[in-house]
């Protein structure tokens, strides 16, 4: 085992990052009589709300769900879309990378074998004879 020394913590990056409940201990589980409790204060709160405070928070609520249901509804079509166009677009890419790929595979596969087998003239001249049969069907 190897001991670190002053200089190798301080270059750590030593940070404490909480993604937990606010205000809740560390360690600490609720349990369902707790939660039904924290909830039965949540309505007997709301008993102590005047007519106008009470009618104003439905309303916000009532305008945050339609919000919610809006934008939900807009977002399904749009990502069908979405999706759609993703997926045409990375098959296209996935079958050209492919191709390419293949084709180098081959084409190193084949000049190895010619190598082998013909030595470095030969090789020469397949690479030139392609080049002829490109310029010929490209005419």
């Amino acid at each position: 085992m190897e001991l670190k020394t002053d200089w190798d913590l301080e270059k750590e990056d030593h940070a404490i990052e909480h993604h937990g409940v606010l205000g809740m201990k560390w360690g600490v589980r609720r349990s369902k009589s707790q939660l039904r409790r924290e909830a039965a204060k949540r309505i007997s709160e709301s008993k102590d709300l005047t007519d106008d405070e009470l009618r104003s928070r439905i309303n916000r609520l009532t305008m945050e769900k339609q919000y919610r249901d809006l934008v939900n509804s807009m977002s399904r079509t749009e990502r069908s879309k979405s999706k759609e166009f993703i997926t045409r677009v990375l098959t296209n890419a996935g079958d050209k990378s492919l191709t390419n790929f293949t084709a180098l595979g081959m084409d190193a596969g084949l000049k190895a074998l010619v190598k082998q087998v013909g030595g470095e003239a030969a090789v020469r001249a397949m690479y030139n004879s392609k080049k002829v049969i490109k310029k010929q069907t490209s005419s």
